[in-house]
């Protein structure tokens, strides 16, 4: 049947709010036929409801979908409502299964600010941490970025080990401009064994850093850059 989404169900690999937006979020368990999810670009209120300032989307996966899809912005065509646009002066990208009124929140990704999250929602730029969720665990908080995304070499592995390693602010690389935005990470396979260590690296993964993505301390001062987020 699959899951009905629950907390570490996904994971935020990519937030792009320099025109087009656009995010990644990849399934970590596998969605029977007929499941809705949702994500918005609201923050969520310390009492774990949503903001409702901003947008909510739906996806329905008639056919289901297996762990290891990649869901785009495109993949929820639905507006439930508002506008979702993500800002290049902070946001949230925060997927949740139930309902815009009484949501169970699967994964979220935070990029404003100082890589915190918020004790309250108080602006479209803010959130506190969704109930249920933990960050390192199931949620990031990066530092403000237009443009981040994974950059480890893990892409194959189990739904523990890669929930583990896309929640770690050290695998993140992103700029402040579109030109060099680093692209939405698409190729993950989710297993049901453990991959050892020896199987992590990127040639070993089938995973392929870009060679125009550099990897540069955050605030590089170029005016064009990329930089790990940590």
């Amino acid at each position: 049947r699959g899951s009905a989404g629950v907390a570490g169900d996904c994971a935020v690999v990519s937030f792009q709010a320099d025109n087009p937006d656009d995010f990644g979020l990849l399934l970590l368990a596998d969605f029977g036929p007929g499941t809705t999810l949702y994500v918005t670009d609201n923050g969520v209120q310390a009492s774990g409801v949503l903001r409702r300032s901003e947008g909510i989307r739906s996806a329905q996966l008639a056919g289901g979908a297996s762990a290891g899809t990649v869901l785009r912005l495109a993949d929820f065509g639905t507006a439930e409502e508002g506008s979702f646009a993500l800002s290049t002066s902070g946001d949230q990208v925060i997927a949740f299964s139930g309902s815009p009124d009484a949501p169970t929140y699967m994964c979220a990704l935070s990029a404003d600010g100082e890589a915190e999250w918020q004790a309250e929602a108080t602006s479209s730029a803010t959130s506190a941490l969704p109930p249920g969720l933990e960050n390192g665990v199931s949620a990031l908080a990066i530092v403000e970025r237009d443009n981040a995304a994974y950059g480890g070499d893990l892409r194959r592995g189990t739904a523990a080990e890669l929930r583990s390693a896309i929640n770690d602010a050290d695998n993140w690389v992103g700029c402040d401009d579109a030109a060099c935005a680093p692209p939405i990470p698409s190729e993950f396979t989710v297993t049901t064994t453990m991959v050892t260590a020896t199987t992590t690296a990127a040639a070993a993964s089938g995973a392929v850093r870009p060679a125009a993505l550099t990897y540069l301390p955050p605030l590089c001062g170029l005016a064009v850059c990329s930089a790990w987020l940590g």
